[in-house]
């Protein structure tokens, strides 16, 4: 018997087989649900984020987008909506998150986006798409120039946020964690880039080597879900 594991995005479970999500690199770790921490503190920021969300090679439209600041008061706890309300992509799956739209709890919060329904290019919405990217420190947002949100972003943005991740699209650590976090998402970026949506990262260290076919083995699971009615 074939043991699967189930990567939860929101509302929704896609299960996979175990050994193609594991065998990208042994990590350890653990995570608990919890609810949206609306915070306290908030600095501005002076930026404005483009990107697209994409299902394999078509945008998806009418997907709500989310911006999240990753919580710091337990494992898989604390995530903040940075956004209110969410914006929606166009036609061509596009976004622009601009200066007014949100603020900052902090400079150094790892932040995430979050792109969840819409229309695959099947003339109706499939409420089951979820889609993620690792974007990195909520003060370099503005050094970001671009950000494509899809399955190959998804798979190495859960991956690499696995010990610090929950159900709902929540991300956080401990109090006394967050270099780990930190770190994570710089995995994140080190497997895949967001500019593009493809695998490795720009920034990969020199003599390290992506699991690229892997990544996309479990992306293009994940991208027969997002083409689809939902069923």
């Amino acid at each position: 018997m074939k043991v699967k594991a189930a990567i939860h995005i929101g509302r929704i479970a896609v299960c996979i087989p175990s050994a193609l999500l594991f065998a990208l690199i042994p990590i350890a770790g653990c995570s608990s649900g919890a609810s949206i921490d609306e915070g306290t503190t908030s600095t501005p920021v002076s930026s404005t984020l483009r990107g697209k969300a994409m299902g394999g090679q078509y945008p998806v439209t009418g997907a709500e987008i989310q911006l999240y600041a990753a919580g710091s008061t337990g494992y898989g706890a604390g995530a903040q909506a940075l956004l209110a309300p969410a914006l929606t992509t166009g036609a061509d799956g596009g976004f622009t998150i601009t200066t007014s739209d949100y603020s900052c709890p902090s400079s150094s919060v790892p932040t995430y986006l979050v792109a969840t329904g819409g229309d695959p290019g099947l003339g109706s919405n499939n409420p089951a798409i979820a889609l993620i990217a690792a974007l990195g420190p909520c003060g370099a947002l503005n050094s970001i120039p671009y950000v494509v949100i899809n399955e190959v972003t998804t798979v190495a943005s859960v991956w690499a946020a696995t010990p610090f991740f929950a159900p709902g699209a929540q991300i956080g650590t401990s109090a006394t964690n967050s270099q780990g976090l930190s770190n994570a998402f710089a995995s994140a970026g080190n497997i895949v880039s967001i500019a593009t949506g493809t695998s490795p990262g720009a920034h990969i260290p020199a003599g390290a080597t992506a699991p690229t076919a892997k990544i996309y083995t479990l992306a293009n699971i994940l991208a027969s879900c997002v083409n689809s009615t939902g069923s």
